[in-house]
């Protein structure tokens, strides 16, 4: 705990193994070199299909079990 400072060497192999870059520039610090990752993901048509098909599940049991007793 007493060490203070950055491992260079193991900061640079750890850059040129995941893809990325070792102490750049100011101006590439935001430069994506044409690499994107999609930043959103719309869920809403999987879960209103499921609220759905969780609602017609129950609404069947609840019938199911009046027919069962009747």
């Amino acid at each position: 705990m007493l060490e203070f400072g950055a491992n260079d060497q193991l900061l640079h192999q750890v850059a040129e193994a995941t893809g990325g870059r070792y102490n750049p520039g100011l101006n590439t610090i935001f430069d994506s070199t044409g690499r994107a990752i999609p930043a959103t993901l719309d869920l809403w048509p999987m879960l209103l299909a499921l609220a759905i098909a969780l609602n017609l599940a129950e609404l069947l049991l609840r019938k199911w079990r009046g027919l069962w007793k009747a």
